[in-house]
């Protein structure tokens, strides 16, 4: 019966899955880079996840690196594929601080008018014609040569943003809050009871 069959060991097998593991990972960041990159550049510019972003290319430029250097003995045009990659993932790391700022739900009407003063070229979520700002057409116009006067403006409107969420928070708060109010003695006016410290 097969429950006296000793199970069949595979160690060829795992050696084979292990020595294509690095070629595996390294098709598998390459087709995964193209094409967020591709959504990133032409997606909707206001969609786009900083903080996202950043793990993603933080981690692939991380490990191009050490694929690389795993790759370069044996197999050399692997290996220049992974460099290739941390090439492009180096570059496109420049364009961070301008993603992270840029893409927040914190920038109002005014801020962007604000951006468009100091970096003397006007840019907004929406063209006049209803299209949408992508970090293509930011790219192309060179808007991120202007980081300090961008990280400038988004911070403000990043801390505006925070005391608003702050207050609505509190008055989301106090409306749950219902007071009992009795009158005072014969004075004609009206004391707050009933509350605790």
């Amino acid at each position: 019966s097969l429950e006296d069959v000793p199970p069949t060991e595979y160690a060829e097998l795992d050696a084979v899955e292990a020595e294509l593991s690095p070629f595996w990972d390294l098709w598998n960041m390459i087709s995964d880079y193209h094409t967020n990159l591709h959504e990133w550049l032409h997606g909707a510019f206001l969609e786009l996840d900083g903080e996202r972003i950043q793990k993603e290319v933080e981690s692939w430029w991380k490990a191009s690196y050490k694929l690389k250097a795993a790759l370069e003995d044996d197999n050399a045009g692997a290996a220049e594929c992974a460099g290739a990659l941390r090439e492009e993932t180096t570059k496109f790391r420049a364009n961070l601080p301008m993603i992270k700022a840029l893409a927040s739900p914190a920038l109002k009407e005014r801020h962007w008018n604000r951006l468009s003063e100091k970096i003397g070229q006007k840019i907004t979520p929406y063209d006049d014609n209803g299209v949408e700002l992508t970090l293509n057409a930011l790219l192309e116009s060179d808007v991120g040569s202007h980081i300090d006067s961008i990280q400038e403006v988004c911070v403000a409107a990043e801390k505006e943003y925070g005391l608003e969420k702050g207050l609505q928070a509190m008055t989301d708060e106090w409306a749950l809050v219902q007071f009992d109010v009795k009158a005072y003695k014969e004075t004609g006016t009206s004391i707050v009871g009933g509350i605790d410290d």
